[in-house]
């Protein structure tokens, strides 16, 4: 029986932190400090992957890491961009045209049907953005989150994961 409980561990952590990456610096964009930005990419909660954090990208740029329950929102001009998600192995963009005074919303999550990718990013409209919002921490472009949601420079914190993210 302990052999069992043992195993059964290992494998929840293993869940919780599949897609795990290192601390690393990141871009900072153009971000309002209140209302006014066009663009949000929020990240998902799910148990699955929940200990480690998915890299925003904006044109090819990491610009955040987050963990679930966190977003971060920025200005972002006119014309075409990528916007996507980084994680641990794989990549995850699509295109978009930001259009002049236009509100755009995309949520990241785990890719759980793709063996080979870790994570995956689609648009959602603003009415489930909005829900989400309500309940998740903003964390700014430039930074990533620690363990107590707050935005971090990578320089000020250690390599580490949160296992307290993979708890509702």
């Amino acid at each position: 029986m302990k052999q069992f409980k043992l195993t059964l561990f290992v494998f929840m952590m293993l869940l919780m932190c599949g897609c795990s990456t290192l601390v690393r610096p990141v871009k900072a964009i153009p971000e309002l400090d209140g209302d006014g930005n066009n663009i949000n990419i929020l990240r998902n909660y799910n148990y699955i992957g929940g200990g480690g954090r998915y890299w925003p990208t904006v044109d090819g740029q990491e610009v955040s890491g987050l963990f679930p329950k966190e977003h971060i929102s920025f200005l972002l001009s006119p014309g075409k961009h990528s916007v996507g998600v980084h994680c641990g192995w794989s990549d995850d963009q699509m295109e978009v045209n930001i259009k002049e005074n236009e509100m755009r919303y995309f949520k990241i999550s785990p890719n759980l049907l793709n063996l080979i990718g870790c994570a995956e990013i689609e648009e959602i409209p603003k009415s489930e953005a909005m829900e989400r919002l309500k309940k998740s921490t903003r964390i700014k472009t430039g930074y990533m989150s620690d363990c107590d949601r707050k935005s971090v420079l990578f320089e000020s914190k250690p390599d580490h994961l949160c296992f307290s993210y993979a708890l509702p």
